[in-house]
């Protein structure tokens, strides 16, 4: 009798949580969270650097237009190091590069990783103005792929340790892809409260994408054509895609709990969690194709990696062309994530 209550009491309920981050799951996912978010940094670098933007932004104001850095009271680190003139400047955006292609290859991943952190914390301290939501968003995932074993499959770490560049049924600890995913449900949520103007709710007719289209400066060509329903339609989907993200993590309990969907409610779950991460990637896709706002929509479209199960990976079909990606259970995996 006590057992029983102890199993279905605070101890067991303390029990499960352990487990839960204790659980373990084929390292490919955080390994494409890896790759991707390195290469989405790695081209935001390269694309300033081919536009001639490096001094322009990030210099002194007396010798370029945008950057202030030498008017800060507390110099950052790198202008600490290498005194003031372009030197610290070009250090830290071309290394800034070489850590992103080589955290994305996944060489001496957690040492790359760092430096990915402390070259974005840098330019982030050189000009204030410019550190964007996205690469705070980014910073955050990377520290939490800095610290998870995403080395383990598809990088050069894998290779030299083990021989082999795929290893698609290693075991890691999936709570970092966890934290990811609560990232992102907290961005949207939080984006859904920030939306404070009347032109995303119903007292505005949801016209706030019907003036965003029209602004020159973000469309990569001429939408006044687009006829305002559709851009109603959007705002509306948009709006209430964010107010409603924090219901995919009682989706993803709930199918964790009943993985074989054998409950009509897991089905609901179920059909919910996969058309919820439809529109995002479709509402990501969107913006990517019409607007031109940086590395917002890449970025965001590099977190829904986090999305990756252990049973997508295991249903991938047998075949040498997802014989990298594709999960072959052990005889005995216990901690595996069900879903």
């Amino acid at each position: 009798m006590t057992d029983h209550l102890d199993a279905s009491g605070w101890r067991g309920r303390a029990a499960r949580y352990v487990a839960l981050w204790d659980e373990r799951e084929p390292a490919t996912a955080l390994a494409l969270l890896r790759i991707v978010m390195g290469c989405v940094l790695a081209y935001d670098l390269i694309y300033l650097v081919c536009l001639d933007l490096t001094l322009t932004i990030f210099d002194d104001v007396n010798a370029y237009n945008l950057g202030y850095s030498s008017e800060l009271s507390v110099q950052p680190l790198v202008r600490e190091l290498l005194g003031p003139g372009p030197l610290a400047i070009y250090v830290v955006v071309y290394g800034g590069i070489a850590a992103a292609l080589l955290f994305a290859a996944g060489f001496m991943t957690r040492v790359s990783g760092v430096l990915v952190l402390v070259t974005q914390v840098q330019l982030a301290a050189l000009y204030v103005d410019g550190n964007r939501g996205i690469d705070q968003l980014l910073r955050l995932a990377i520290l939490l792929l800095v610290l998870s074993r995403s080395h383990e499959t598809l990088s050069v770490d894998a290779r030299l340790r083990h021989g082999q560049w795929a290893r698609p049924s290693v075991l890691v600890p999936a709570w970092p892809r966890y934290m990811i995913i609560m990232q992102l449900v907290w961005l949207y949520t939080s984006a859904a409260i920030s939306k404070e103007h009347y032109l995303w709710s119903s007292r505005g007719d949801y016209m706030a994408l019907f003036y965003i289209l029209r602004y020159q400066h973000f469309v990569r060509w001429d939408m006044t054509w687009l006829p305002a329903w559709v851009t109603q339609v959007g705002a509306f989907t948009t709006y209430w895609f964010e107010a409603l993200a924090g219901l995919m993590i009682v989706a993803c309990w709930r199918t964790r709990r009943d993985p074989a969907c054998t409950k009509r409610s897991t089905r609901a779950w179920w059909v919910y969690k996969r058309a919820w991460i439809t529109i995002g990637v479709g509402l990501h896709s969107t913006l990517l194709l019409l607007m031109n706002i940086g590395i917002f929509t890449t970025g965001m479209l590099a977190f829904y990696f986090c999305w990756i199960s252990p049973a997508f990976l295991q249903r991938l079909p047998p075949g040498r062309l997802w014989s990298a990606l594709r999960f072959v259970p052990p005889p005995a995996s216990e901690g595996q994530t069900p879903a």
